[in-house]
């Protein structure tokens, strides 16, 4: 705690300096309310992964993991376009559309595409019949390994994309620990359940836990909506950020399903695939951010194309899964689960 709040008066004092100019044309008061909120922002986004990321583990069952790796082909391709595609095709749309870009919407974009699989990937993955544990086993994974992977294409893109990005003297050690606070908590979960929780005690704890995260994370969100730096940063970009966030989406969606497609996976896995590539997982890009470069007016720089990817991704992933569901019904795996779409939700 104390570490974050000297953190927040070195930010305070920076823009209170008189050599300091406020981004998106917002006045001294904005940036007073930006500080205090981002300091919210920061201690809620941390609560959020700790919790939630912990009850993923403590709901994760071993056994139809393990399963799920018993055919490792689907898991790797989604793992591939996750890991791997999703971050240069990101590039690629900034270095062709993003040229009027401020170098944190860049850097944004760049953490939001290297970051692993999101909350929601198994929900949609469920309700358009794709194969759930695929879609579990792929988050799974590429949350753990996120500790590397965000580092490791940050560097890439500003060392080789956006040299521009360098005038930021990013700490990639605040970064890779960043990553780290989402990365153990479901290995932490997964010792939880096997070691110290009775069998009659594992769903009240799973469920406590991932209620909390996912209420802690929407406290986190409405804090950066409520931030008038973030909302004037999404005005001042102007439509094009609208539009590289749609693509990204569409984009993402499409290469993993085509992806799958190549690899001749079954309708279900290629289903899970695509979700699993075109949903991020956004409070680990918040925590990045919170934690790496300040908060209050540091980290509203960096959160508007959050915002509105977040928009874009309501109005194409589930349009998306309301597709396969309806208008391209499949039958379930024999292997897959049959539980409700209410408590995939909450466990993945």
């Amino acid at each position: 705690m104390d570490i974050i709040k000297r953190q927040s008066m070195h930010w305070s004092q920076r823009i209170l300096s008189e050599n300091s100019s406020l981004p998106f044309g917002a006045t001294p008061e904005d940036a007073d309310l930006s500080e205090t909120l981002g300091l919210w922002v920061q201690i809620v986004v941390v609560l959020s992964l700790l919790l939630y990321m912990t009850g993923v583990g403590v709901a994760l069952d071993l056994d139809r993991f393990k399963d799920a790796w018993k055919r490792p082909k689907a898991p790797l391709v989604g793992l591939f376009g996750q890991i791997v595609v999703n971050p240069f095709v990101i590039m690629g749309l900034l270095k062709l559309l993003g040229g009027d870009f401020t170098v944190e919407t860049k850097v944004m974009a760049l953490i939001i595409a290297a970051s692993p699989g999101g909350n929601g990937s198994a929900l949609l993955t469920y309700l358009s019949f794709g194969h759930t544990e695929t879609s579990i086993a792929m988050t799974l994974i590429s949350t753990v390994v996120a500790f590397a992977t965000i580092p490791l294409f940050i560097f890439l893109g500003t060392e080789v994309f956006f040299p521009e990005a360098l005038e930021l003297e990013i700490a990639f050690e605040s970064i890779v620990l960043s990553a780290l606070a989402a990365s153990l908590p479901p290995l932490f979960g997964i010792w939880l359940k096997k070691k110290r929780l009775k069998a009659d005690m594992v769903d009240p704890v799973k469920n406590v836990l991932i209620i909390s995260g996912i209420v802690f994370s929407v406290a986190a969100g409405l804090l950066t909506v409520a931030d008038p730096i973030f909302r004037l940063g999404v005005k001042a970009l102007g439509g094009k950020i609208w539009l590289v966030a749609f693509l990204f989406n569409s984009s993402a969606l499409a290469f993993g399903y085509f992806l799958a497609f190549v690899a001749c996976l079954a309708d279900p896995e290629r289903r899970a695939v695509a979700f699993e590539v075109g949903v991020q997982n956004l409070s680990i890009p918040l925590a990045v951010v919170n934690l790496s470069f300040g908060t209050g007016v540091e980290a509203a720089e960096f959160t508007p194309f959050l915002g509105v990817y977040v928009i874009m991704g309501l109005c194409v992933n589930y349009p998306c899964m309301m597709m396969f569901r309806y208008v391209f019904p499949i039958d379930r795996m024999k292997d897959d689960d049959e539980r409700p779409a209410i408590g995939l939700a909450l466990e993945a």
